[in-house]
């Protein structure tokens, strides 16, 4: 599965699909690093085709960032790739630390061969 990026600064691509406006620029930093985006961070207000130059683990980690920011009673991720879980465990352990209690949930159970669906839960 591929993540959404859209077209633009990428501060409305972490954003998305709320208004950039909507997050200071400490929150939008805070996301990125937690997912491990810390080298995009300098980047915010650049305005680019942000799908053609993040290699697909950094769009999954950039779809996480979201998440972060948006903090969603449910997060499932299909498909994962090893890269993607280890970063979503960290960033899960990193959160746990601060402010919100998060679960991270491997399946054992797939739909499709060879994939990792982990499913994410924030509550407070």
């Amino acid at each position: 599965a591929r993540a959404y990026v859209p077209t633009g600064q990428l501060r409305d691509c972490v954003a998305y699909p709320r208004p950039a406006a909507e997050f200071t620029d400490a929150e939008l930093t805070a996301a990125l690093e937690a997912v491990g985006l810390s080298r995009l961070t300098g980047l915010l207000d650049k305005p680019h085709r942000w799908e053609r130059h993040l290699s697909e683990n950094e769009k999954h980690c950039l779809a996480f960032a979201r998440a972060l920011l948006h903090r969603p009673d449910w997060v499932v991720i299909d498909d994962a790739s090893p890269r993607t879980v280890t970063v979503c465990a960290a960033a899960a352990g990193r959160i746990d630390t601060v402010t919100d209690r998060v679960e991270l949930t491997s399946t054992v159970t797939s739909a499709r061969a060879g994939s990792n669906p982990v499913a994410v839960t924030t509550t407070s």
